[in-house]
């Protein structure tokens, strides 16, 4: 039924609002099967597009980032390594989401001091040692890091 008044149809939809998500919900249970193959269908349709906005935001994060290992200056395998977390910043306390990715992305553009590039190796020597260093306290100090960094990058560690 085609609403000519848009006033009408909010007034209608706020009045039967339960009504209608029952229905809906009663629907997506009976009709389990074209609900998952909808959702199958518009996930590939879409993942080459997903695919190529998630690389155009890896690219500007990097490029804000320096696009090379702080340590060794190695531009393969990076990965973005978090500072510090603040409350503005991605749900890191909250299970993982599809797109946690692309806002961590978002936020290695707009706060790139909260980030720092290191290669595989040298993330996972951080992480290493932050996992040995941190024995009950409940965030690794920003300062710590920043530290050890530094000493990876002079050699003095490892």
């Amino acid at each position: 039924m085609p609403w000519r008044d848009i006033h009408k149809f909010r007034k209608w939809y706020n009045e039967n609002k339960v009504r209608i998500r029952a229905y809906q919900e009663e629907w997506v249970k009976r009709n389990r099967d074209k609900v998952r193959a909808s959702t199958k269908r518009s996930y590939y349709k879409n993942k080459a597009k997903r695919k190529k906005a998630y690389d155009k935001l890896r690219y500007q994060a990097l490029v804000a980032l320096g696009r090379c290992c702080f340590v060794c200056q190695v531009r393969q395998s990076l990965h973005f390594h978090h500072l510090e977390y603040f409350p503005d910043s991605v749900r890191h306390m909250k299970p993982h989401r599809i797109n946690d990715g692309e806002e961590r992305l978002k936020e290695a553009i707009a706060h790139p001091e909260r980030f720092v590039l290191l290669c595989i190796e040298h993330h996972m020597k951080l992480e290493a040692l932050k996992i040995k260093l941190k024995r009950g306290l409940s965030q690794f100090p920003v300062e710590l890091q920043r530290k050890i960094i530094e000493a990876l990058y002079n050699n003095r560690l490892f």
